[in-house]
């Protein structure tokens, strides 16, 4: 993996994480103001968005990692 693919992977994980704070903490928020529950669902969106982008930078990532053959034997 060149240090290129290391960065989007990290950047991917790290707007994910934000993403999924930002929406928590927004739902929490909003509901203690007395907003409406339209603007909670949606600040719990933004959370479960965050989520689901967190579990595929994590994907990307283990599946970037290079697969060693060494529990592989060759057969004659």
């Amino acid at each position: 993996m060149n240090h290129l693919e290391s960065k989007k992977h990290r950047l991917v994980i790290v707007v994910s994480i934000v993403a999924l704070l930002t929406g928590v903490t927004a739902a929490a928020i909003l509901s203690n103001l007395g907003f409406s529950h339209t603007w909670v669902k949606w600040g719990l969106l933004l959370g479960l968005v965050g989520a689901g982008g967190l579990g595929i930078g994590i994907a990307l990532y283990v599946h970037s990692i290079p697969h060693q053959e060494k529990y592989r034997r060759k057969r004659l």
